[in-house]
């Protein structure tokens, strides 16, 4: 965590002495917190880093899920289980913006990775690597001259290998239209 801090400050420097806008961003998405089969519930972190520069965002962003399901066999001679998976992520979303009055609307693409294991009690772990891109359409609308909330839908496009300890890998793709809901302060 320590470097990344540090490798957005080194990137962000430049852009402040440009008189760019620099800022902070978080994500709420009714639809992934309600498919979560979690006995201990769904814990999802997604940061976001919105660098304004002469009609461009960057958007760095990082994330951080995790989840652990339980299985208890009572009554049976099965022995109980349980399964962790854990998400890290890194992306970065480069948008063309137009800003009219309040509203920011932006348009660009997200290109990013994703780690995620599985850590099994019973049976061999796995790892999967992502590599994923996505189109972007999105907008926000300003409360005060800080604070916003808006909009965004993307067509995710991920490839991925699953490996398998001492089995091989699998490769994988994913197509995926999806939405969610910002909030961002900028500085």
């Amino acid at each position: 965590m320590k470097n990344i801090v540090l490798m957005f400050l080194l990137f962000t420097s430049p852009l402040i002495a440009q008189k760019g806008k620099i800022g902070i961003g978080v994500e709420y998405n009714p639809t992934v917190v309600s498919t979560s089969s979690s006995s201990d519930g769904i814990k999802i972190s997604n940061v976001y880093f919105p660098i304004i520069l002469n009609g461009f965002m960057f958007e760095p962003q990082i994330s951080y899920y995790s989840t652990e399901d339980e299985m208890d066999y009572d009554e049976t001679s099965i022995i109980d289980e349980t399964l962790e998976q854990t998400d890290y992520l890194v992306a970065i979303g480069i948008y063309k913006t137009h800003t009219y009055k309040k509203t920011r609307a932006y348009f660009g693409i997200k290109l990013g990775t994703i780690k995620r294991t599985y850590e099994y009690s019973l049976q061999e772990n796995e790892e999967e690597s992502y590599t994923f891109y996505a189109p972007v359409i999105g907008g926000e609308y300003f409360i005060g001259g800080n604070f916003s909330f808006g909009i965004e839908a993307y067509f995710l496009m991920a490839f991925y290998d699953t490996e398998f300890e001492g089995e091989g890998t699998v490769t994988s793709s994913l197509n995926n239209l999806k939405n969610k809901m910002m909030f961002r302060v900028y500085f």
